[in-house]
């Protein structure tokens, strides 16, 4: 996982293995439901926003024994089944070597729980770490950071004034450091650089579904 990484594919993508699971589990691509497809892909959206986000704090979903009044009886049937939906895709999603952000975090994590892997060499090689740009953290993040910084001589850098904003006293509470501010010298260097542009590819979600849609029809 740490040295070959799956790669990480968008949700667009990551939804068609969900309905790949409700389809052989709840078999709802019956033909009267056919044209009912969009609804479904929408649910799937919905439900990997809900996987990620108990990734994120480390967590596996529960099954809901009584689903919220209102919802149809599909949506009813998916969140009182939700924990073993949820563990037959992260097993599919992992047999087609796929990954996305919150899963790997959670393999992160689950991989620096092993003592064995501070036994690998590129870990022989780290004198220091320096962790930069971030402020609030989800629940996995801060087991990582932790790992971390228990382990190897470690620097953490924010950016703050005072008063410290509430959101940075939190996370410097959760990861137990103390702190000292850094000599403005460091960072009001006055240096006039000439403007620059980028200019950058990105993707087009249309034909992501378009793809998507010959590779699994």
């Amino acid at each position: 996982m740490i040295s070959s990484p799956f790669p990480q594919v968008p949700s667009i993508l990551r939804v068609f293995v969900f309905l790949e699971v409700l389809s052989k589990r709840l078999n709802f691509f019956s033909k009267k439901e056919e044209n009912n497809f969009e609804k479904y892909f929408n649910w799937g959206l919905k439900f990997l926003e809900v996987f990620e986000e108990f990734e994120k704090e480390g967590k596996i979903p529960e099954n809901l024994l009584y689903p919220p009044e209102g919802f149809p009886e599909l949506a009813k049937k998916l969140f009182e089944e939700l924990k073993t939906t949820y563990l037959e895709f992260s097993s599919l999603i992992e047999e087609k070597g796929f990954s996305y952000y919150s899963y790997r975090l959670k393999k992160v994590r689950d991989v620096l729980k092993e003592k064995k892997v501070f036994n690998d060499n590129i870990f022989n090689e780290i004198d220091e770490i320096w962790f930069i740009g971030f402020a609030a953290l989800r629940k996995v993040e801060v087991e990582i950071l932790k790992y971390f910084k228990e382990k190897f001589k470690s620097y953490f850098i924010f950016e703050a004034y005072e008063p410290i904003p509430s959101i940075i006293r939190d996370t410097l509470k959760v990861l137990e450091l103390d702190y000292k501010w850094i000599s403005p010298d460091y960072y009001e260097k006055k240096e006039i650089k000439d403007p620059q542009i980028y200019f950058y590819e990105t993707t087009d979600p249309h034909l992501e579904i378009k793809s998507a849609f010959r590779a699994y029809s």
